[in-house]
């Protein structure tokens, strides 16, 4: 067995192609959070770096809600069960942005980023809902809990079609960080996608550019994985690094869910 092995050894479903999605989203969070908001960088180098007050292969938000999503998809009312699920799981959950904070009551600085309700959170954590056959409807529900514009909902809507199997537009790599502005990530995913050879090449491309690199790099990752495939991705050394015992049972959990659903 390839040197992989130990650490695949955590998750039931590892043979499944949507847990191996699932895992590139996961690694590219994790890969991309020690660069999120920390400038524009000319060189990435391949290995996961140590971030001041975060522990070194720790998800973000961006993990946690995507599964949280997924797993509220099967009810009767998506919106109502995520912000259960969300207020469930609060103290496991890294990194939450202004607009979630808002939903659920807490404190949201003047100075941070981002229009609230418009951010990118939406898109970032409904994507992988492509990867089943869920509706539009049942998707817009888990979104307009906490991201509520017009723009928020298309754009999440619109990646959710890249992973459902739509072709991927294009469009130009960004020259500036990217914001957390819904049309400026959903056209930096697509732009790192075309752009890259592979699921490694995603996060390092991600990253360079800067801002939201976490986000960038997760979506970069999971969406060339389910476009292309990449056999390579599972030998990037650093893997192995990643806290996967924190998701191992919640990755399970959503693969399930959307092999149900598929």
């Amino acid at each position: 067995m390839a040197k992989y092995y130990e650490w695949t050894k955590k998750f039931k479903t590892f043979d499944d192609p949507f847990c191996q999605i699932l895992l590139a989203y996961s690694a590219g969070d994790a890969f991309g959070a020690f660069y999120e908001f920390n400038g524009s960088h000319l060189e990435v180098p391949n290995e996961l770096k140590a971030k001041v007050g975060w522990p070194i292969g720790g998800v973000s938000d961006d993990t946690a809600l995507t599964l949280l999503t997924i797993k509220s998809m099967e009810s009767e009312n998506p919106g109502t069960t995520y912000l259960k699920l969300l207020k469930e799981n609060l103290g496991q959950i890294r990194g939450l942005g202004p607009t979630t904070r808002r939903a659920l009551g807490l404190e949201v600085k003047d100075y941070e980023p981002g229009e609230l309700g418009n951010t990118n959170g939406a898109l970032m954590r409904s994507a992988l809902c492509g990867l089943a056959n869920f509706s539009n409807n049942q998707i817009r529900c888990a979104i307009e809990v906490t991201h509520d514009k017009v723009e928020a909902i298309e754009y999440a809507l619109m990646l959710v079609n890249l992973f459902r199997g739509a072709e991927i537009p294009i469009f130009s790599l960004p020259t500036e960080e990217v914001s957390l502005s819904p049309e400026q990530t959903y056209k930096s995913v697509c732009a790192v996608v075309v752009n890259s050879k592979s699921v490694s090449d995603t996060y390092l491309r991600a990253c360079s550019l800067g801002g939201d690199t976490d986000t960038v790099a997760a979506l970069s990752g999971a969406l060339y994985l389910r476009k292309f495939g990449d056999p390579s991705f599972l030998e990037i050394d650093w893997l192995e690094q990643i806290n996967w015992d924190e998701i191992s049972e919640g990755i399970d959990q959503a693969v399930t869910i959307l092999r149900r659903n598929s």
